[in-house]
């Protein structure tokens, strides 16, 4: 065997060590979070604390990292944000309206990438917000994509219409007396 041939094969088998090693280290950290967490962790620390203004800028963050992840998940993660920091403080309407954006943007991309549980986490955000119109449509939508799903999907869109007809005929029972 030549001398560049066994060098050759010698770089090689240090190469693919080398990868392992990476791989094997990657292992051992385990999974990365989303790129959205830390913020929401920051947020959450920051409003157990009192510190309001800090976690706003937090969740600011959590949002755009949400956004630039492309998916339905971060978004909802955001949106409960949003709704937690409207429960915690004095802003709520700003923050529901953020919320509510929040909960647009991942029933638009739950939609896109066929995800039931997107579209059932958004309608279930609308119904918490009280927006019981859009929840209607985002329940269109969620029955749409169930229709071509397996019956334990179709069995949640049911569940979910029927959670939702019930508060609503509950709401407008108790107005009415």
């Amino acid at each position: 065997m030549s001398n560049e041939r066994r060098m050759v094969l010698v770089a090689a088998g240090l190469a693919l060590l080398m990868g392992l090693e990476v791989y094997a280290s990657a292992a051992d950290r385990g999974p990365t979070p989303a790129p959205w967490e830390p913020f929401i962790e920051r947020m959450n620390l920051a409003l157990a604390t009192g510190k309001v203004s800090e976690a706003e800028r937090a969740l600011h963050d959590a949002n755009a990292a949400a956004l630039g992840s492309g998916t339905w998940e971060g978004m909802v993660t955001v949106a409960e944000a949003y709704r937690r920091v409207a429960d915690a403080t004095g802003f709520a309407g700003p923050a529901r309206g953020k919320a509510r954006e929040a909960y647009l943007t991942s029933f638009f991309r739950a939609r896109t990438q066929n995800s039931i549980e997107g579209v059932l986490r958004a309608t279930e955000g609308f119904v918490a917000l009280g927006d019981r119109q859009v929840a209607a449509q985002c329940l269109k939508t969620a029955e749409q994509l169930a229709a071509r799903a397996d019956q334990r999907s179709r069995d949640r869109v049911t569940a979910l219409t029927e959670v939702i007809s019930g508060r609503v005929a509950g709401v407008e029972s108790s107005a009415s007396n």
